[in-house]
């Protein structure tokens, strides 16, 4: 299963290097959940998919950036967090995500 959270769309077209951040807490089974990270432009067109880059169990919350991938750069995009699960019931309790910039 994919539960999808998504942004408006963004406008970073007069951004010269934006960067993103956020805060988050995970609660994930490993190798069998996970988070990603995607940016579709505004046709739902999938530039840049970061493939399970978040998993396993955080203890708090947690800082996380990174440069926006240079496919969806000078574009509008929209920011997606998509959290996998596996469907038997081995399940934590997900993935929170707070703060997002784009700056």
């Amino acid at each position: 299963m994919v539960t999808k959270l998504k942004s408006p769309l963004i406008d970073l077209t007069s951004f010269p290097s934006p960067r993103l951040s956020f805060q988050y807490y995970i609660d994930s089974v490993q190798d069998a959940e996970g988070g990603q990270l995607r940016f579709p432009d505004e046709d739902d067109n999938g530039l840049v998919i970061l493939l399970q880059i978040f998993s396993g169990k955080t203890e708090n919350w947690t800082s996380f950036a990174l440069s926006v991938p240079p496919e969806a750069q000078e574009k509008k995009v929209i920011l997606e967090f998509r959290f996998l699960t596996a469907s038997d019931d081995e399940v934590g309790a997900g993935w929170s995500i707070d703060d997002v910039v784009i700056r």
